[in-house]
């Protein structure tokens, strides 16, 4: 199988976008924990708090993280799949189309 000029580009385009956004996410779920929320602390090393707001906090910003870099890269509906794929158990069947 060989893949075209046009494929590649979108395959590397897809994987620079999830590297960024992974990125992304860590730095902003950060700096509202630190920040906005005034905890402080790690996933290791506690307290218990500030881990289980990581926790809720990460796939709200990671999907709206792989959103807009998926937009700005020009591949918002491939992006826009995706999330739906991930949080289509808790969306209602209206919203999901």
């Amino acid at each position: 199988m060989q893949l075209s000029v046009s494929g590649l580009r979108h395959y590397g385009l897809i994987f620079v976008a999830f590297g960024v956004t992974g990125g992304l996410t860590m730095l902003f779920s950060r700096l509202v924990l630190n920040m906005l929320l005034g905890l402080d602390g790690s996933l290791i090393s506690g307290p218990w708090s500030y881990r289980l707001v990581y926790l809720l906090l990460i796939p709200p910003v990671y999907s709206a993280t792989l959103l807009t870099v998926g937009t700005l890269i020009g591949k918002r509906a491939f992006f826009q799949r995706r999330v739906m794929r991930l949080w289509g158990w808790a969306l209602p069947a209206s919203f999901r189309r």
